[in-house]
């Protein structure tokens, strides 16, 4: 499995209240954006915990890529300990954050097993194994950043032939009205819904201008936030999406040949479409 099977596979983990997703593409080359964590004091570490069994067991040894979509910890807590143990050759960063401790850390760390740094910026463009990864977000910015901001999460499309994977990190309204119209049609879409199913994201226009076919939710059970929000994953319905959610789903994989996509959840759930 470790050198691709011709297909684009995106594992969307179960991290509780937090975002992480594999990406394999055709020829085997790894991608993991995100790498869950916890909010406040833990010792539990999800990097080791949750995410580092899940590449053990996909046959990983080496990550090409890690993008760190923003620095919230429920985004970047586990990545240290997934940089130590898989040495990434490529870490992504979106808009640097100067006086954030733990993204320095995380910089540290990459420097450690000799990875580069990047900062992505909309427009950017890399291809892997023929699946282009084009960076939607975030634009370049015009002050130093002081703290952390969901708007300035990196969005990336991974378009494949037929499909075409949003990944969107925190996102809210105000990037989404933006963004929105940036992005080509594609007969099949997969959305990873924004910030959890929160109201701060997924507006109307939104969602009917992507028309996903599949949504992809990533959440805790029982969360605090109340995420997914009932509206939310209504907009997604109506607009003909299939919803999974990891909270009641469990892993959701997703799995496609560049025209057909099947999704399988660790619960047994499976959907297909063309």
């Amino acid at each position: 499995s470790a050198r691709g099977d011709g297909r684009l596979h995106v594992l969307f983990l179960d991290v509780g209240q937090g975002d992480s997703a594999l990406v394999r593409f055709p020829r085997g080359r790894t991608l993991l954006v995100d790498a869950g964590g916890l909010v406040g004091p833990s010792t539990f570490d999800i990097g080791d915990r949750v995410v580092a069994p899940v590449l053990r067991a996909a046959g990983v040894r080496r990550l090409d890529f890690i993008a760190l979509t923003h620095g919230d910890p429920d985004h970047i807590g586990g990545a240290a300990s997934v940089i130590r143990e898989f040495a990434p050759r490529h870490v992504w960063e979106g808009v640097p954050v100067p006086p954030h401790e733990p993204l320095r850390a995380l910089r540290a760390e990459a420097q450690a097993v000799q990875a580069t740094w990047a900062n992505l910026r909309t427009g950017d463009r890399i291809v892997v194994d023929d699946v282009e990864v084009m960076v939607r977000g975030p634009d370049a910015p015009d002050w130093e950043r002081q703290r952390v901001r969901n708007d300035d999460s990196i969005v990336l499309e991974l378009r494949w032939r037929d499909v075409s994977v949003l990944l969107t990190g925190d996102i809210g309204k105000a990037v989404e009205r933006t963004l929105a119209p940036s992005i080509p049609a594609a007969p099949t879409r997969i959305v990873q819904v924004p910030h959890h199913g929160s109201l701060t994201s997924s507006t109307e226009d939104f969602v009917r201008a992507l028309a996903p076919r599949i949504a992809v939710v990533s959440a805790g059970r029982a969360n605090d936030f109340g995420h997914p929000v009932p509206e939310v994953l209504d907009r997604y319905r109506r607009a003909g999406a299939e919803v999974f959610r990891t909270d009641q789903d469990g892993a959701v994989s997703v799995d496609s040949d560049g025209h057909s996509v099947s999704v399988t959840t660790f619960t047994g759930r499976t959907f297909f479409t063309r």
